[in-house]
């Protein structure tokens, strides 16, 4: 076994380009729920102690945010998915 040779093999750039936008997509869903996470129990928190103006005011940043991660998500699993 130690003298076993390790060929190297060529892998052609673009199927090292697929998975690179696979995994960055992937990381850009992740740090949007990160971010977003906070702004929705927030929002969740504002809307239930009766704080409408000021629930108002957050979620016209959170639900767009939201909306933005939610889909991007499905997307992303989506195409891991099909690639499996």
């Amino acid at each position: 076994m130690a003298d076993a040779v390790v060929q190297d093999v060529q892998v052609p750039a673009r199927s090292r380009r697929r998975v690179r936008r696979r995994s960055v997509s992937r990381h850009k869903s992740i740090v949007g729920f990160l971010f977003a996470l906070p702004l929705i129990l927030v929002t969740f928190f504002l809307s239930l102690s009766g704080r409408f103006p000021i629930h108002k005011k957050v979620a016209r940043w959170t639900f767009p945010i939201w909306l933005y991660v939610s889909v991007t998500g499905v997307i992303v699993y989506a195409m891991l998915a099909a690639f499996r």
